[in-house]
C-alpha cells in the first residue's frame, strides 16, 4: 500500500534510505500524535486506534505489504521502535518516581 499523494515528499523520495525516513517519522509524526499522552485517560479503544495508526504508517514507510505475513512485532523491530504509548508512559512514570515527594504529579501517582 503506497503512501498517499498528500504525504510529505520526504517519505516519497527514493533517494533517501529507510533510516533517514524513520528518523523524520519519529521526530515529526510520532512526537506530534503522542503530544501529552502521559496525562491522557487510557481507554482501550483509543490506544488501539493509535497503535493501529502507528503500525499502518510503519508498514507504509518500510514498504511492507500485508501479503508478506510479517508480524507487528517484526515491523516494530524493523522500525526500531516499540509500542509508542507504552514507551511514553514508562518514561513519564520514571520521571515522576524521581521527583521530590512534595511534587503534585508524584503525590497523584502514588495516591498520597
Amino acid at each position: 500500500m503506497p503512501l498517499s499523494e498528500d504525504s510529505p515528499l520526504i517519505f516519497l523520495n527514493k533517494d533517501l534510505n529507510d533510516t533517514t525516513k524513520l528518523m523524520v517519522y519519529h521526530a515529526v509524526v510520532v512526537s506530534t500524535f503522542l503530544c501529552g499522552c502521559e496525562t491522557w485517560t487510557q481507554y482501550h479503544r483509543d490506544l488501539k486506534k493509535l497503535e493501529q495508526f502507528h503500525e499502518r504508517k510503519l508498514h507504509q514507510l518500510l514498504q511492507i505489504n500485508w501479503e508478506d505475513y510479517i508480524t507487528n512485532n517484526t515491523v516494530f523491530e524493523r522500525g526500531r521502535t516499540m509500542s509508542s504509548i507504552i514507551r511514553h508512559r514508562l518514561q513519564w512514570s520514571g520521571h515522576v518516581v524521581r521527583m521530590y515527594k512534595t511534587r503534585l504529579p508524584r503525590q497523584i501517582l502514588f495516591s498520597e
